[in-house]
Formats: structure tokens, C-alpha cells, sequence
């Protein structure tokens, strides 16, 4: 995969903000998903506000792992393709497609085996509890795309394409 624009050319702001712009516009995006999201489970009560703050830390666990992934897989493809080594880049976005995968089962699984566990542990009342047990297993079930999603973003944004995973944030 050869990249559309030779980053190493031309103005450094001006190829930083090219690259940087869209990825706040994605980050806006999933932050608004959050926020429309915390309006209608409002309507649910305050058991249902509180069952998905206590799944916050479980999820923020999930997001790092994943993040994780996507820095690495976009600093692997951006070294290859500085260094010209364009057949290495496929392999790199193969590999970690396939290990985006991977972690996406693992996750879905261990959550789902879990769950009641991680519930317990945060020590919130019984009617919490099951709408948390509820809400995190459909994070969970979620984890194998989430996962690839962020597999496929790193090798974008180590090609340089930015644009691609936020429009992808705005048709979600």
C-alpha cells in the first residue's frame, strides 16, 4: 500500500493539522454519541445513569486495549512506509487486522464469563447491578468490531488517512 500523499513533503503544520483535523472530528463524534446516548437513558432513571457509570471503568479498559492496538499497528505501517518497505505494510495490516480479532473474541469472551463478577466488584445495588450486568454485555458482545475497527483505523492513519475512520464516526 503505497499512501496517497507523501507526508515528508511541504509544510509540517500544514500535514499536521491535515492529519489532525479529522481525528478531532472523530473524537467530537464519539463523544457526541455519548452524550445523546446519556440523554435517553436519562429518561430510563437514575438506576440507569448509575448502571452505566459503574461500567465506565470496564469499557475504559476495553477502549485502552484497543487504542493500544491502534497505535501499534499505525506506527508499524508508518515506519514501513517511510522506510519504502510498501510489501511489509500488507503484512503489518493483515497481522493486526487478524490480531484485532483475536482480542475481540477474547474480550467478548472473558466478559460475558465475568460479568457478574465485574459487577460485584464494584459494589452497587442489586437493581444497579442487573442493569449494569445488562448494559456491559452488550459491550462486550460489541468488542469484536470494536476491536477490528481499530485494527483497520491504525493502518489508515499510519498511511496517513485520517478522513476515512472519521467518516466512518459520522455515519455511526
Amino acid at each position: 500500500m503505497k499512501p496517497k500523499k507523501d507526508l515528508t513533503q511541504g509544510s509540517i503544520s500544514k500535514n499536521l493539522l491535515w492529519l489532525a483535523l479529522p481525528v478531532v472530528g472523530g473524537m467530537f463524534m464519539q463523544n457526541l454519541f455519548i452524550l445523546v446516548d446519556t440523554f435517553f437513558v436519562a429518561k430510563l432513571g437514575s438506576d440507569a445513569i448509575a448502571a452505566i457509570a459503574a461500567s465506565f471503568p470496564a469499557f475504559f479498559i476495553i477502549i485502552a486495549l484497543a487504542s493500544g492496538l491502534n497505535v501499534g499497528v499505525s506506527s508499524f505501517v508508518a515506519r514501513s512506509i517511510g522506510a519504502k518497505k510498501y510489501p511489509l505494510v500488507n503484512s503489518i495490516a493483515e497481522n493486526g487486522l487478524i490480531l484485532g480479532a483475536v482480542l475481540g473474541i477474547l474480550v467478548t469472551v472473558i466478559g460475558l464469563l465475568s460479568g457478574t463478577l465485574i459487577v460485584n466488584l464494584m459494589g452497587v445495588t442489586e437493581s444497579v447491578g442487573s442493569l449494569m450486568n445488562q448494559y456491559i454485555s452488550w459491550i462486550y458482545i460489541g468488542s469484536f468490531t470494536f476491536f477490528l475497527g481499530h485494527a483497520a483505523n491504525g493502518v489508515l492513519h499510519g498511511e496517513g488517512d485520517t478522513k476515512t475512520p472519521m467518516k466512518g464516526f459520522i455515519l455511526g
